[in-house]
Parts: C-alpha cells; structure tokens; sequence
C-alpha cells in the first residue's frame, strides 16, 4: 500500500524519491514511524512528506515552503492567490490547486511541470501569475483563484 498523509489541507501520497530524500535527509534513522511519510522527523507539526513536496527541511523546525495565501486587489477586484515551493524533478507528484465559495463544491486545477515551466490546466480557472527556477529542480510557484467571489477558499493537493 502507499503511505498517505493529510495534513492542513494537503493531501499526500509516498513517492520513489520521497524515500531516496528521507535516506539523506534523515541519515542513519531506521524508526519508520519517524522518518515515513506521516512521520514529523524535527517535530514542528508538518508531515515529512509535506517537507518533501514543499522543499522544506526536515532537521529544522522553522520550515517556511509551504502553502502561503495572500488576498490581492487588481482592476478593482479581490483575488486569492498562494504561493508555494514545487520540485519539477518527480514525475510521481501531481500539484492540484482547489478552490471554492462554499467548502462544499471545489473546482481542481493541475498544475504541472511541461519541461521548461509550471502551467495551469484550466487558466480560466486558477492561473500561474508567476514561477521561479531557484536552483535545481526547485521552483517558487503563484498561483491566482481566477473566480471573483466575496469569499474564496484555497487548497493545495499533492498526490502521485
């Protein structure tokens, strides 16, 4: 079976590489309940696995990749945006942004990696305002609910 997470919204799944950064990021460790996916290996209440998809730092408590949403004007309308820290270099991750008025319906737009940049599979939808190499196989994304609303809600998934 795959491991599983759910964590602050986000939903998870164990990839291949997943396993080969545990092995470096938690070296010599062997308890499979602390280095795992749903293990919390520096204990600062986010799940290794959400370290992994969100480039964090599993030895460091004070993680900051992860989901940040923000509420921006532009023509006289609000949107919301987020903004996270994706790897470009694990075909098993699949980046899903929901959005809703209501927590009850959600609309499920992919974010993918297309070789060169992120885009969005419904732009109509939710939008990639901006994404950024920042070494590697690490890339800053932004995201824009496209959807006017008096309230928005935002989740990111992540599944293989």
């Amino acid at each position: 079976t795959q491991d599983r997470a759910v964590t602050a919204g986000f939903v998870l799944d164990s990839t291949v590489r997943y396993q080969s950064w545990a092995a470096v990021s938690m070296p010599g460790e062997t308890d499979g309940k602390l280095v795992g996916p749903l293990g919390d290996y520096d204990g600062d209440g986010i799940s290794n696995l959400v370290e992994y998809a969100f480039v964090g730092d599993a030895r460091s408590g004070t993680s900051t990749h992860v989901l940040k949403g923000s509420v921006v004007e532009e023509g006289g309308n609000a949107y919301l945006e987020g903004e996270f820290h994706a790897l470009s270099n694990d075909s098993e991750l699949a980046y899903t942004v929901k959005v809703s008025d209501a927590l009850l319906d959600w609309a499920n737009v992919e974010i993918e990696f297309n070789g060169s940049t992120w885009i969005s599979r419904n732009p109509n939808v939710v939008s990639v305002k901006s994404n950024e190499h920042e070494g590697e196989s690490v890339w800053r994304i932004l995201v824009r609910d496209e959807v006017v609303g008096t309230r928005r809600f935002m989740e990111l998934l992540i599944s293989d």
